[in-house]
Formats: C-alpha cells, sequence, structure tokens
C-alpha cells in the first residue's frame, strides 16, 4: 500500500507529520508512502525507510496551473498510489489532488477549522478555548483512508549517531540549550533585548546554542557568541541536517511559536514555547508538551488575544505585550525543567 502525501507548508507545519508517521509506519508494517514537500524539509525525514520524500518546486517548474499539471505528471509516472492524502488543504494542493480523482484516485483532506480560528481570535465574542491540535487534524486525514493511528501510543524514535563536530562542546558540567531566539513573523517575535538577558544569564552555567534566523538575523547570533563565551551560533558551525542531529542531545529547547519548537518536541525534549499574538490553543503548540512549559502574555492586560493564527496582524504593540514576559519568567521555567 503506497499513499501519497501532500505537506508542502511552513517548516513548522511539516514537522507536526512526523508524529503521525512515526504511528502509521509502526501500526502499518505493509505501509509505503511518498511525500511531498520543499526540498529544504527533505532532512527531516531522515528517519523512515519506508517514506519517500518528493520535492517540489513551486517557484520554478511547478509553478502556475501547467507546472501543478506537470507535477501530477510526473507523480503519477513515478507510482501507482492506493490514496491521496491532502494535509495542505489549499488551492495548490486542491488542483493537484484534482488531476489524481479525474483519473480515479480517491483524495481525503485536511480540515484546518477555518471557522474555529476565526472564533479564536476574533475581538469580539471571542470563544476562548483549545483547537483541535495539527497532528490530530493530520491523523484524521488517514483515518478516513481507513488507516488506524495511534499517535498516543507511539515509540520514542532512536537518536541520530553522534556527530564527531559536536565532541568540541561537550562538558560534563555544563547542560546543552538550543534557543531559536527569531521566526519570520514579528508578531510571535520576543523581543531581543530581554532574549538578550536570557541568553546571558543562561550561558554562565551552560552552553546555548542559537538556531535559525536569516542572514540579518545571523548576525545578531554571532554579536551575541562574540560577547558570551559560552554561545554557538548553530548555522555557523553545522548545516541543517547536522543541526537536526544535534538537537536530540539537547537537555532543552527555548522556542518561539515556531519551526524549532516542533523539531525539539519530536526529538522528545522539553520545549519552553513562548507566545506572543499567537497562542498554544491554536492547535499548533509543540506536540507532548505540557502547558504549563508555553509562555504567553498576561490576558488580563490583553484580553483581546490572540489576535492571530499566523502571528501577522498588523498594528499590535508587541513590545508592551512582551514586557508581560519578563526574561525572568523564562529563566525560572528553563532552571525548574533543567533541575
Amino acid at each position: 500500500m503506497r499513499i501519497l502525501v501532500f505537506c508542502f507548508s511552513t517548516l513548522g507545519n511539516i514537522a507536526m507529520t512526523i508524529p503521525v508517521f512515526r504511528a502509521l509506519f509502526d501500526a502499518h508494517p505493509e505501509l509505503q508512502i511518498s511525500l511531498l514537500i520543499p526540498a529544504k524539509a527533505r532532512p527531516l525525514f531522515k528517519e523512515f525507510e519506508r517514506l519517500e520524500a518528493v520535492p517540489v518546486f513551486f517557484n520554478e517548474r511547478h509553478q502556475g496551473w501547467k507546472g501543478l499539471y506537470r507535477l501530477f505528471k510526473e507523480l503519477q509516472d513515478q507510482n501507482k498510489y492506493t490514496a491521496i492524502a491532502d494535509l495542505q488543504g489549499d488551492i495548490r494542493s486542491v488542483v493537484l489532488g484534482g488531476f489524481f480523482q479525474l483519473r480515479g484516485s480517491g483524495v481525503e483532506r485536511i480540515s484546518r477549522g477555518r471557522l474555529e480560528q476565526k472564533a479564536l481570535t476574533r475581538s469580539q465574542r471571542k470563544i476562548f478555548k483549545p483547537l483541535t491540535h495539527t497532528v490530530f487534524r493530520y491523523a484524521t486525514v488517514f483515518q478516513k483512508l481507513g488507516l488506524e493511528v495511534p499517535v498516543a501510543d507511539t515509540p520514542s524514535p532512536p537518536k541520530p549517531a553522534f556527530n564527531l563536530k559536536f565532541t568540541k562542546w561537550e562538558n560534563p558540567q555544563r547542560k546543552w540549550i538550543g534557543i531559536a531566539p527569531f521566526v519570520l513573523e514579528l508578531g510571535k517575535r520576543y523581543p531581543l533585548d530581554q532574549m538578550q538577558k536570557v541568553i546571558a544569564y543562561l550561558q554562565q552555567k551552560h552552553t546555548v546554542f542559537l538556531f535559525g534566523g536569516e542572514a540579518q538575523e545571523k548576525q545578531q547570533c554571532v554579536v551575541w557568541a562574540k560577547a558570551f563565551s559560552n554561545v554557538v551560533v548553530v548555522e555557523e558551525e553545522l548545516n541543517f541536517e547536522e543541526a537536526l542531529e544535534l538537537i536530540p542531545y539537547l537537555d532543552l529547547m527555548i522556542s518561539m511559536d515556531s519551526a524549532y519548537g516542533h523539531f525539539g518536541a519530536n526529538a522528545q525534549l522539553p520545549v519552553v514555547s513562548i507566545w506572543g499574538q499567537t497562542h498554544p490553543y491554536n492547535g499548533s503548540a509543540p506536540f507532548g508538551q505540557s502547558h504549563k512549559q508555553a509562555l504567553v502574555p498576561d490576558r488580563k492586560q490583553f484580553p483581546e488575544l490572540p489576535v492571530s493564527i499566523d502571528g501577522n496582524r498588523k498594528g499590535v504593540d508587541m513590545a508592551a505585550i512582551f514586557k508581560t514576559i519578563p526574561p525572568k519568567a523564562i529563566l525560572e521555567k528553563a532552571l525548574e525543567i533543567l533541575g
């Protein structure tokens, strides 16, 4: 049985498929999956022997209607699929799935709960309650295809081999803490001056690894590494695949509402997540983590929160909002977890 799966969203959304695939492969030894994802996401799936990661190039040969049809032909020519699982749920995946439906293939699509998301984030008549987690929304798609998806019973993943590049940071007196201080959406990004206080304190007794960031943000990480002796800029030392191999050896991950929180959760690390415009109730909190590890702004001061699912709402005073999550709160939670 081979299923073609669409999931070409953000790295964070793609990372949330991993608990589902672990459950599927554990429960169904005969199952094969072809996963349609951006090329940059392929290292996320290295652990799965029965998963073929198929890259898509929407800015190149798969662009537009003709590009989607070209992609359909490429996929159809390579394999015969038992069914299609659309975990994307956007116009591109609907069109692509439609081509397969015209040829007689069954397609099941995700329900993203747009109405519930709107109710959670609107300013008037807000319905403040947890939405279904994205991992369970993904699992439901496969259940519609007749597959058992025992996500709660999935065994722990094995650690990747210890890369010799990591040995230079080994110190039995110091724990390893990952921090992902950057995220694309400004409505999710913790202020740099406050994050610097977190980094400065933690690196005194531990080694802090800084993950992620574009070119300008990476430069800020380099500045911190020069200022503090026990700070490592991961992108200066490792490629993306090696960085993913490092994460399971950390003792803690501190992340915004971003992909690195999911990478940490998938490695079954404790994750301290920091939230701004968004909220863990939106269904995209790091999976399997205690709600006590999610640090959210004070809703007594800002009852309109959350105001966004994606963190891209304009005209929101994020400086004032993030002041209700002081560095002390992050440090206390991190030190509590580290023991």
